[in-house]
């Protein structure tokens, strides 16, 4: 019974204590605190666009590059930050696999009863 009182005097304390610290003053002007609620409505948008080669033989694409664009628009439609990147991949030698026919092996029709011994 002792140790259930001074367990719940325990949690009491931390409860308020934690409370107490959670509780930190403010001491900016107005127009300061005012500035943390408004935030400024963007759109960020990246465009990715890979730039490969067919093969006229084996249908195949590689890919020789990559080109990312981001911008930054502000609510009005303005283009607030724009950056271009472009990458050049070296394409990658892709052997082809010969197709090999195969032959297909005769099924044996036999039917065998597996629910009896066999002598």
């Amino acid at each position: 019974m002792m140790k259930k009182k001074v367990l719940l005097w325990c949690m009491v304390v931390s409860s308020v204590m934690a409370s107490a610290v959670a509780q930190e003053v403010d001491n900016r002007p107005a127009s300061q605190k005012a500035q943390d609620v408004y935030v400024e409505p963007t759109l960020r948008m990246t465009q990715t666009q890979t730039i490969g080669i067919t093969d006229d033989k084996t249908q195949q694409v590689s890919v020789v590059g990559v080109e990312t664009k981001t911008s930054v628009i502000d609510h009005q439609g303005n283009v607030i930050e724009s950056s271009e990147e472009r990458t050049d991949v070296q394409p990658i030698e892709q052997k082809a696999i010969p197709q090999v026919p195969t032959q297909k092996a005769p099924i044996e029709k036999a039917i065998t009863d597996k629910s009896r011994s066999m002598p």
